[in-house]
C-alpha cells in the first residue's frame, strides 16, 4: 500500500501507523509525503487500485470506491496465472439496483475543493465569519451555522458552530480534529442517536462524539440504505473538520 496524504496531519508517521494498526492492515504501507509514487503512476485519485501481474505489467486499474467484486475476481485470475490454487469460490454479488449510484460523494469542507456548499453567498476565506445554517438542504448539500473560519483544506469552528449535510448512504464518516476530550453533538432529522440503531461506533450513548486525535470518525452505520437524511453536528470552538 502507498499512503499519499490528503491533509497535513496525514503526513505524520505516527498518525499513519495508528490508522494502519486500527484498520488491521497486515501488508506494508509506504508513506509518500512528496507524492513521488503518485506522480510516477500519474495518479489523480483516492483510492486507486493497480493490479500488477507476475511479469510486472499493470493489468487492471480502478479509481475511487466500488467494483469490489470485479477487483477480487481479477486478483484471483492473476493469482491463478502465477500457479496459485484458489480454494474460495468467487461469488459475484452485483445487483441491478446499485445504492452507490445514489450515495453521497466524498464532500470536502474547505474553499479549495468544497462543492455543494449552501452558504456560498456568505463565503469568506481564512477569516472567522458568521454563517446562517440552512434548512431543507437539497440532496448532498451541506451548510454551516454560527462562526467558522473556512480554510484551503479544512474549516475551523468558532462560537455556536454547527454543520449540516443532507446525506444518502449506509455509513457516514467525518475527518476531524480538536483538543482531546472535546465533545461534538450529533442529530439526524432533528433526533438524537441515543435510541436509534444507526449510531456509528464513535458515537457515545449520549449522542456525542469525543475527540481523541486527528482521524476519521464513524458517525452513522445502518443496516439499510438511508436516503436524504439531514445530519446536524454541533461543535465547541476549536474543532477542525476536513471532509465527509
Amino acid at each position: 500500500g502507498i499512503h499519499a496524504p490528503e491533509f497535513a496531519f496525514e503526513k505524520v508517521p505516527k498518525n499513519v501507523q495508528k490508522a494502519v494498526t486500527e484498520a488491521n492492515i497486515k501488508y506494508p504501507v509506504g508513506l509518500d509525503n512528496n507524492f513521488s509514487t503518485w506522480q510516477a503512476y500519474d495518479n489523480k485519485f483516492w483510492p486507486a487500485k493497480y493490479l500488477i501481474d507476475k511479469n510486472g505489467l499493470v493489468r487492471y486499474t480502478h479509481f475511487g470506491e466500488g467494483k469490489y467484486e470485479e477487483t477480487e475476481e481479477i486478483i484471483q485470475t492473476l493469482l491463478k496465472e502465477n500457479g496459485a490454487t484458489i480454494t474460495e469460490e468467487f461469488t459475484n454479488e452485483k445487483s441491478k439496483s446499485n445504492p452507490l449510484e445514489k450515495q453521497t460523494p466524498e464532500t470536502y469542507l474547505s474553499y479549495s475543493r468544497g462543492e455543494r456548499f449552501a452558504n456560498l453567498d456568505q463565503l469568506k476565506k481564512n477569516t472567522y465569519t458568521k454563517y446562517d445554517l440552512k434548512d431543507n438542504l437539497q440532496s448532498n448539500e451541506w451548510s454551516l451555522g454560527g462562526n467558522w473560519k473556512i480554510g484551503e483544506e479544512s474549516s475551523l469552528s468558532g462560537e455556536n458552530a454547527q454543520l449540516k449535510i443532507n446525506f444518502s448512504g449506509r455509513e457516514v464518516y467525518l475527518v476531524m480534529n480538536g483538543p482531546a476530550g472535546t465533545q461534538v453533538s450529533i442529530m439526524v432529522d432533528e433526533k438524537t442517536l441515543t435510541d436509534t440503531n444507526i449510531k456509528g461506533s464513535d458515537v457515545k450513548n449520549n449522542s456525542k462524539i469525543v475527540l481523541d486525535s486527528a482521524r476519521l470518525y464513524k458517525l452513522i452505520k445502518s443496516d439499510t440504505f438511508l436516503e436524504n437524511k439531514q445530519l446536524t453536528l454541533s461543535f465547541p470552538a476549536g474543532v477542525t473538520v476536513n471532509a465527509f
